[in-house]
């Protein structure tokens, strides 16, 4: 970390720099509770926590620094898909769940309410999906803009499908983000389930800020574990 003081009548530009440590441990689970082939609609439980803590060393007479803060998550999903005739289905979705924050962060106990509206059309090749989620308590409403565009193609003798892809993103906050990437899937029928994700950014900050820069690899293995609907493992 560098944090620079800048110069003034009393004394000139100071640069201090320090190393930083995080340690983040996180959990999560998801069960369905009703399917489609039994309802008619899908319900699920689902569940997840994570407990991060950040340390700088001590620079010169100033101690070290430590910072924690963790998240405990509870929510009942539900949606249901209704077949629109021409090819496409229309599936509405609604999650509410209580939430707990807490340590050196903002902390309490909050309710959480989401809804989501997705189309897909297998014979065309789109899908379109919108969600929204509002906390519990105030908030203040922000402008946000999501676009993606990808093509999938057969590969390894129609054992996968590789899709280039771009995209972009632009919100109040964080500024406008440029996506550059490739995802691989399995189309093995009876697979749980594996993807590998190649990911490049760019980040032009809402601050007029230097441009930055990122790139991220992803893998998960998704099983079929007994008991447990499905899990994952992820780097």
């Amino acid at each position: 970390m560098t944090i620079v003081q800048a110069a003034n009548e009393n004394q000139p530009e100071r640069v201090t720099r320090t190393d930083l440590e995080m340690r983040l441990g996180a959990v999560g689970g998801r069960g369905a509770l009703l399917t489609q082939d039994e309802s008619g609609m899908d319900l699920a439980l689902k569940a997840d926590a994570f407990y991060v803590e950040t340390e700088s060393e001590a620079v010169s007479n100033e101690g070290s620094t430590t910072g924690v803060a963790s998240r405990a998550r509870l929510a009942l999903e539900g949606s249901r898909s209704f077949d629109m005739g021409d090819g496409g289905v229309v599936t509405p979705g609604l999650e509410l769940g209580l939430r707990h924050d807490g340590v050196d962060a903002e902390t309490g106990t909050g309710v959480e309410l989401g809804g989501r509206i997705a189309y897909e059309n297998a014979a065309t090749g789109l899908s379109v999906e919108a969600r929204v989620l509002a906390p519990d308590g105030e908030c203040e409403a922000g402008k946000s803009l999501q676009g993606e565009l990808g093509y999938g193609l057969s590969m390894f003798g129609d054992r996968f499908t590789g899709t280039p892809y771009v995209g972009f993103g632009l919100s109040d906050g964080d500024g406008l983000d440029f996506r550059l990437g490739w995802w691989l899937t399995s189309t093995l029928e009876g697979d749980p389930g594996f993807e590998v994700n190649l990911d490049a950014t760019r980040l032009e900050p809402a601050n007029n800020a230097a441009p930055e820069y990122g790139v991220m690899l992803r893998a998960a293995i998704r099983c079929d574990c007994g008991r447990v609907p499905a899990c994952a493992a992820t780097c």
